[in-house]
């Protein structure tokens, strides 16, 4: 409530009193008296329809103590409890004023908001993310001044990181979940300010394609696809695999996460691609209808709880090669009109060894990170957002440091992208810092890196 409003009765009460007593009083003594007066309404006035609201970090904090007017209504007993008033200030959340009783905990006050843009993330496997590990990681994200953190759901190996109600689910959830309650873990990422981001691995799922082998992918001859000797990949046009991925989506949709993040939302690359049944797949070009087709059911129902979607997609198909396409199924002219944010996975060392006449691609973070956002920032639209995946492990790099990290940011900045996930899949990282333009750039990253001698 604003001070205003709650300050009336006193005017009221100040100008009848005046007005009561006019003849007693000179005229500077009346005019004075008017002038305070009429200050005083048009401070307060100010003060509770615009109250100015200051960036500070924080879930909440008191902004105001006690008016003599509280405590008299709280000592005549007119209210019940003492209001105080708290003004929320953590990122992804409506800044305001709230009156609450100073007894209470006050953890999720104001209305939630998506605010998902310029996110600054590391991802956490569902064992990182447990209530004894997960302290040192957000230790981690405050220090490098983060804001938000992306934690797993499902991964390849097809596992379900929290207790799920999904019928399925339950029925082979005979093992330890490390998140012993969702809606806990969102809530103290939210109480630490944090956006929370539900990372959930779709078609690839190792034990799903052993568990149901009606649901893997096969060989045209019968035999099972397999990847490093077992199943590994349910079909993405099998109706029953899309609804068991959506039930899991639904309930961590319910969970009150700020975004889910899909993954593996592809066709398989491994092995003989070429020779696999694929469902209501007549030709390798209709793939990319399969996916979108999909990810429109999922943002349909995302949108019923106001939650964001982004799709990881390799970094290659930034480069949107017809060859990948044919493979992946990831045609981002189309699949990007179901998504809020597309998540090209651009780390450096995964172009190969020699990348478009680039050796060692590794060695040249700021290039690929401005290129691949540059390269997907020209092909979707520009409602979606571009927020990439950046290399935060040592594979095929020269000189391996925070530097490194703060390159693939600059690189990302400069291309217009807003913000960036931080990958490493054992959740080793190491501090760094956000890019000082002036001396962050070893190249241009609009210019190609002189070739190397292959």
């Amino acid at each position: 409530m604003p001070v205003f409003p709650r300050y009336f009765p006193i005017y009221l009460f100040l100008y009848l009193v005046m007005e009561a007593t006019w003849e007693k009083f000179t005229s500077l003594a009346r005019y004075s008296f008017y002038g305070i007066l009429s200050a005083f309404f048009l401070v307060a006035f100010i003060n509770g329809v615009f109250h100015p609201l200051e960036n500070v970090r924080g879930t909440f904090r008191e902004i105001s103590p006690l008016s003599a007017y509280d405590q008299f209504l709280y000592r005549t007993g007119m209210e019940y409890s003492i209001p105080m008033v708290y003004q929320i200030l953590a990122p992804g959340w409506t800044q305001q004023d709230l009156f609450a009783d100073s007894h209470e905990i006050l953890r999720l006050a104001g209305k939630k908001v998506k605010n998902h843009k310029n996110i600054r993330a590391i991802y956490l496997t569902g064992y990182s993310a447990s209530e004894k590990k997960l302290p040192r990681f957000l230790d981690y994200v405050s220090r490098n001044g983060m804001n938000a953190v992306v934690f797993d759901i499902k991964d390849i190996t097809g596992y379900i990181t929290y207790a799920s109600d999904v019928k399925m689910v339950k029925e082979n959830q005979n093992y330890h979940v490390p998140i012993k309650s969702l809606e806990n873990l969102v809530r103290k990422l939210h109480d630490r300010g944090l956006y929370s981001i539900a990372r959930i691995s779709q078609f690839q799922d190792f034990f799903m394609a052993k568990k149901m082998p009606k649901w893997s992918l096969k060989y045209k001859n019968g035999a099972s696809y397999n990847v490093k000797g077992q199943p590994a990949w349910m079909d993405p046009a099998n109706e029953e695999v899309q609804e068991y991925n959506l039930r899991i989506i639904q309930e961590v949709l319910q969970s009150g996460v700020d975004e889910i993040q899909l993954d593996y939302v592809r066709y398989p690359t491994d092995g003989d691609w070429r020779n696999v049944s694929y469902r209501k797949i007549l030709s390798y070009n209709q793939k990319p209808a399969v996916i979108t087709k999909y990810l429109q059911r999922i943002h349909s129902l995302s949108k019923a709880y106001s939650v964001k979607v982004s799709i990881d997609v390799f970094g290659v198909v930034a480069w949107q090669e017809p060859a990948d396409i044919l493979s992946t199924g990831q045609d981002l002219r189309i699949m990007s009109q179901a998504a809020d944010i597309i998540s090209p996975m651009l780390y450096p060392s995964h172009f190969g060894d020699v990348f478009s006449g680039i050796r060692n691609p590794a060695d040249s973070p700021e290039y690929f990170l401005y290129q691949g956002c540059i390269r997907v920032k020209s092909i979707i639209p520009d409602s979606v957002l571009i927020r990439p995946w950046i290399q935060a492990f040592p594979m095929k790099v020269s000189s391996y440091n925070g530097s490194y990290i703060t390159r693939q940011i600059a690189g990302t900045y400069r291309s217009g992208a807003r913000g960036y996930m931080m990958w490493n899949a054992s959740n080793s990282y190491i501090p760094f810092s956000e890019p000082d333009f002036k001396t962050t750039f070893h190249v241009n990253p609009e210019e190609k890196p002189s070739p190397k001698p292959l």
